[in-house]
């Protein structure tokens, strides 16, 4: 069986993550993140001391979503050759994936916006601020359902040769509970809770990061060993 597809969306998932993290961190140069009780008039000038590289940032951090789309359907395709796990896991994990990565797409648009007229009131520019990071760091439900829906497959698993090993699944689980604290930065403008604290910020980033590094490197496992099965 030809598995050149396969062994696409694999490079596809390390692509993503490093598009992600030059977009954001070496481009838009928001590591660590603008703080949240910052006035209108300090976070405007924030902007415009690096107006370009915000904007090739975000345009970066859209274009990031697609492979990573494209590895999530590597992870079904794996989810569908397990024995035991109802197919609508492998279906949820992948319609997950794919609305995490709307919600880069969306704040990287309104991030992008909020440089496009800098003369315009601060408290515009403010508000484009918030809501984008409002979407970016506190939607996390899409990826907390993906990795619990991968998580329950890996566990039900019944094969031979398991695709992933039984501890991925308890990985998986830990990863989706390390993410709710950063569904409280609405709540808080300082401190370790919000956007730019250890808990709304580092803790989901850092997560996020652990997670697909041990990832792009089982599915390299899973997918070296379809190809030696099917040889």
């Amino acid at each position: 069986m030809n598995r050149q597809g396969e062994i696409l969306c694999l490079w596809a998932g390390p692509i993503s993550l490093i598009v992600l993290f030059v977009g954001w961190v070496f481009c838009a140069q928001w590591l660590p993140p603008l703080r949240p009780g910052l006035n209108a008039a300090q976070l405007t000038a924030g902007y415009a001391t690096n107006v370009t590289g915000i904007r090739i940032g975000m345009l970066l951090l859209m274009y990031a979503g697609a492979p990573g789309i494209a590895f999530a359907a590597l992870i079904m395709t794996n989810m569908l050759r397990m024995k035991g796990p109802s197919p609508a896991l492998a279906y949820t994990q992948l319609g997950a994936a794919v609305l995490s990565f709307v919600t880069f797409i969306i704040p990287a648009e309104v991030f992008a916006a909020a440089t496009f007229r800098l003369d315009r009131a601060p408290e515009i520019t403010q508000f484009a601020n918030d809501l984008g990071w409002l979407i970016f760091d506190q939607i996390n439900s899409p990826n907390i359902i993906q990795w619990l829906a991968l998580g329950f497959a890996v566990m039900w698993d019944r094969s031979e040769t398991p695709v992933f090993p039984s501890w991925f699944a308890f990985f998986n689980f830990w990863c989706a509970l390390l993410l709710l604290p950063g569904s409280l930065i609405v709540f808080f403008k300082d401190g370790p809770f919000s956007w730019a604290g250890v808990f709304g910020f580092y803790l989901g980033l850092t997560t996020f990061t652990i997670w697909y590094i041990v990832t792009i490197v089982l599915m390299c496992k899973a997918t070296r060993l379809q190809t030696q099965t099917t040889q």
